[in-house]
């Protein structure tokens, strides 16, 4: 369950650059070209990905993208062809790419989607989480960058870096041996169709709301893969007079899942998707509109106990908690996560868990409060994508009063602060801080 604490938590950005000495090998797909990172090919791992490709595409009544003819074999590039089309992938046919030893440029053939011609989708292939990482540039597991031809590097750069393709083309990067490989590749190629189905609007990917982003992704994933705990999720939301404007980023993909679930049932998949660019266009005057409609539906479906728990869990964020305070974590709280994420858990378990962390801790040695200390920059960053106005205040302030009784050696200080700002900041939509909420409206 430790080790389930770090898998649950939270998507943060992390420094790590993607070094320009990666080992790779290049290899064709019919969709553009795969970088098998520090691994050898593998054509059952291929495979998945283009089962998933035509699930995510037919799942949404779309036609499957065509490759080029001459997908199979990577073509050196002919001198002068990228120059004399203005480099313009469009006008040339291709995407230009260094080969990994830099001693020629590919040339990456553009498959066609719904008759008219797409950037290849570049596929960068990893053995594991941490290589991911580093490729994303992040703690996701799986992602999908876009690159639109206003985007494309004009200059033929000789640099094999894995970011040159990156910035050439779209792209997904994935972790081949995942426990959610699946799930990932539905999500991550659903990002894929949707750019394709803005390009068809003369929309961008960065024109969609993030809540309508996520929600379509993660509503195919979920549908694809029979998951519907989202449905716990959004409930205990919904029920609480949320809004859709203002959603949290961490809760983007539950509640975008319920929405898009909401609007597939009342349109249908292809009213939905008839409908797709008028909502992105009109997204603040729509909103307001279906928030009520919404709200409606998806409270209206009944959880019991463990559903309820397992949400509040969700929505207090109690993995990120069990994260920041892993070093002082008492193993009970361990066995409540079990309970909790495997819908076996109740509402005397989420109250049972702030009891426990809030109690007096005795003071840890220098490294392991140090390492406490080191984790409150993960408190200021889930604030600063909060909407509501005190909360990165809030942080801020407990930030820098932290540092203070760090620096003074005040452990038990510390220590209730650290809890204070966990129950405020990071569990702020949660239960137990809604009902202070209303107590004090009340007085």
């Amino acid at each position: 369950m430790k080790k389930m604490v770090l898998a649950i938590a939270l998507v943060v950005l992390a420094s790590v650059a993607v070094a320009a000495s990666t080992d790779y090998t290049l290899t064709p797909w019919k969709y553009g070209v795969v970088a098998w990172v520090q691994g050898e090919p593998n054509v059952a791992t291929l495979q998945k990905v283009e089962k998933a490709v035509a699930d995510v595409f037919s799942f949404w009544h779309q036609p499957l993208p065509e490759s080029a003819g001459t997908w199979s074999d990577l073509q050196e590039m002919e001198k002068g062809t990228w120059a004399a089309s203005k480099y313009d992938p469009f006008t040339a046919g291709f995407v230009p790419i260094p080969s990994p030893d830099a001693s020629k440029m590919l040339a990456v053939p553009l498959p066609s989607w719904d008759g008219e011609k797409i950037l290849p989708l570049t596929l960068l292939i990893a053995s594991n989480r941490s290589l991911v990482q580093s490729l994303a540039g992040s703690t996701a597991g799986a992602a999908f960058s876009y690159r639109s031809p206003t985007y494309t590097v004009l200059s033929l750069n000789p640099n094999p870096s894995l970011a040159m393709f990156m910035s050439r083309s779209d792209s997904v990067i994935l972790n081949y041996n995942s426990p959610d490989l699946r799930h990932n590749l539905d999500h991550e190629l659903s990002h894929w169709l949707t750019n394709l189905i803005c390009q068809r609007h003369d929309l961008t990917l960065q024109d969609v709301p993030h809540l309508l982003q996520e929600g379509f992704a993660e509503y195919t994933a979920c549908k694809l893969g029979r998951d519907g705990r989202w449905r716990n999720i959004a409930a205990v939301w919904a029920k609480d007079d949320h809004d859709l404007l203002n959603v949290p980023y961490y809760m983007l993909y539950p509640i975008g899942t319920s929405l898009v679930s909401f609007l597939v049932k009342r349109d249908g998949v292809d009213g939905f998707i008839e409908g797709f660019s008028d909502l992105v266009a009109n997204w603040d005057q729509i909103i307001p509109d279906i928030t009520p409609l919404w709200q409606a539906w998806a409270s209206n479906y009944e959880i019991d106990g463990a559903q309820q728990a397992y949400a509040e869990a969700n929505i207090e964020q109690l993995s990120l908690c069990g994260m920041v305070l892993q070093p002082v974590l008492p193993e009970e709280a361990f066995s409540i996560f079990d309970r909790v994420y495997s819908l076996a858990g109740s509402m005397e378990d989420i109250e049972r868990f702030w009891e426990l962390i809030s109690a007096p801790v005795p003071r840890p040695s220098g490294d392991i409060w140090k390492q406490l200390q080191e984790e409150v920059h993960t408190i200021v960053w889930v604030a600063s994508g909060d909407s509501y106005p005190g909360i990165v205040k809030m942080a801020a302030e407990n930030e820098y009063q932290l540092s203070r009784l760090w620096a003074k050696g005040d452990w038990y200080a510390y220590h209730a602060l650290l809890i204070e700002t966990l129950r405020n900041v990071v569990a702020h939509y949660g239960t137990a801080q809604r009902v202070g909420a209303k107590a004090e409206e009340s007085k």
